[in-house]
């Protein structure tokens, strides 16, 4: 929906927010009602974080209810769900994992033309993962979700890029397990 008559602009405070729901609640710096505000009025390129400062366009919903719209940032907003520690964790398993490739490749236990695929895969693999990464940044139209890559991604991409997070039916029945 678009917003209501006018476009002037207000100011708040995200006081409330929800990441996996999608939602939260914006307290206008003018006083009065927290007004609800939905993922989807936010610039996709940053996730909102409770605490940031912004401006918005006071619309109504379909049951006349008082939403925010065309919210914009007024602070650079921080990632809210990235770590340090994570990050640190990460580098410090691929390190280990490096370590005992190139132990197993020196004691002759891992075939090189295994270790030319392997890395050729990864290459491969963290080259889609900036190109789907960029065209989340620049709001364009991302890798689609097809069913392999939804149930590798989780309910943690499935939310964020719209998707119900749910595997979508088949014609085609799924491989038993016995």
């Amino acid at each position: 929906m678009s917003p209501d008559a006018g476009t002037d602009r207000q100011q708040g405070i995200l006081v409330d927010w929800d990441d996996d729901r999608g939602f939260g609640f914006i307290s206008p710096a003018s006083g009065g009602s927290r007004v609800f505000v939905h993922v989807s009025a936010f610039p996709r390129a940053k996730r909102p974080v409770a605490g940031c400062r912004v401006s918005y366009v006071a619309a109504r919903d379909g049951r006349n209810r008082a939403r925010a719209a065309d919210v914009q940032y007024l602070d650079v907003v921080r990632a809210g769900r990235v770590s340090d520690n994570g990050l640190a964790g990460a580098v410090a398993a691929a390190a280990v994992f490096f370590v005992l490739l190139v132990a197993l490749l020196v004691l002759d236990e891992l075939p090189v033309a295994l270790l030319a695929a392997y890395a050729l895969l990864s290459g491969v693999a963290v080259w889609l993962y900036g190109d789907d990464k960029s065209a989340a940044r620049q709001g364009r139209r991302r890798t689609p979700c097809t069913p392999s890559r939804c149930w590798a991604a989780g309910p943690e991409r499935s939310s964020r890029d719209g998707s119900s997070g749910t595997r979508p039916s088949s014609s085609r029945s799924a491989p038993s397990s016995g």
